[in-house]
């Protein structure tokens, strides 16, 4: 059977002005359904898990409802939000923002002359003509847009920050040095550091520890690994180093957070 990506119709163009504008996609009804949101003038925020982003003119953001992401106007905004959105429906379609995703991150360029631009322009015209778009039709628009999109993001661009973050989650156990991580963003150490604070609200040091903990955690609570073979794993010297950043950041010792963890639950 051929797969066919779905789309529901969206706005032509949305304004809100009032921090009341909030949607939160842990809890909205329903699920299975990609809502894809792009600004034409103004600026809007994404938040998704602890990572949250500016949203401006020419950028668009997705979310694969239901997830722990959230969008709203902020209430020190002076400029109206005005927008474009469509909700993409479906496994397929999911499945295929999340390699978006995975390849690129949450948040797309856009620049409002671009040929993705105006494809999205055309996918919400066919999706708003009920009945005169066939559903191949419409699921080979979907598809050539996400491409567009796609082709859109690595047009000479140096590593976003969004990447690194990527690349950091990936592999936490590597030493990455922050002057190393600016070079591929082609940003200075101190002009790297702030955008990366800017995004997640820690220095690159502190968020890399607290990726080691959660791989840290994941190996306490899910196998019988001694304390030394996690620590190897997750890059650190040795089980004292391990124990000593466990202690800081989780507030227990690790055998400890162990014992709490693999306990029986009683019902």
């Amino acid at each position: 059977m051929r797969m066919l990506f779905r789309a529901q119709a969206g706005c032509s163009y949305e304004l809100v002005r009032s921090p009341s504008y909030h949607w939160d996609s842990s809890v909205r009804a329903g699920g299975g359904y990609v809502v894809f949101q792009y600004t034409l003038s103004g600026r809007g925020v994404f938040q998704l898990n602890r990572r949250r982003f500016s949203v401006e003119q020419g950028q668009a953001f997705f979310t694969l409802v239901p997830e722990n992401a959230r969008y709203f106007y902020a209430q020190d905004e002076t400029e109206p939000w005005t927008f474009s959105y469509i909700n993409f429906v479906g496994e397929s379609s999911e499945h295929l923002w999340r390699w978006f995703r995975e390849k690129h991150g949450c948040i797309a360029k856009m620049p409002l002359d671009s040929v993705s631009s105006g494809l999205f322009s055309e996918l919400i015209r066919q999706t708003q003509a009920i009945g005169h778009s066939s559903p191949e039709m419409l699921s080979s628009l979907i598809y050539q847009f996400v491409m567009s999109l796609s082709a859109q993001q690595t047009e000479n661009a140096p590593a976003s920050i969004s990447s690194i973050i990527q690349l950091m989650e990936r592999r936490p156990e590597h030493p990455y040095a922050v002057k190393e991580l600016a070079a591929f963003c082609g940003l200075s150490r101190e002009h790297f550091t702030r955008k990366f604070i800017e995004e997640t609200g820690e220095s690159p040091a502190r968020y890399r520890r607290r990726l080691l903990m959660q791989q840290a955690q994941h190996w306490l609570a899910r196998t019988n690994l001694p304390v030394e073979e996690i620590a190897r794993r997750i890059g650190l010297c040795n089980g004292r180093a391990l124990s000593k950043l466990f202690k800081q950041q989780i507030g227990c010792a690790p055998l400890q957070y162990r014992k709490r963890s693999q306990a029986p639950q009683i019902h």
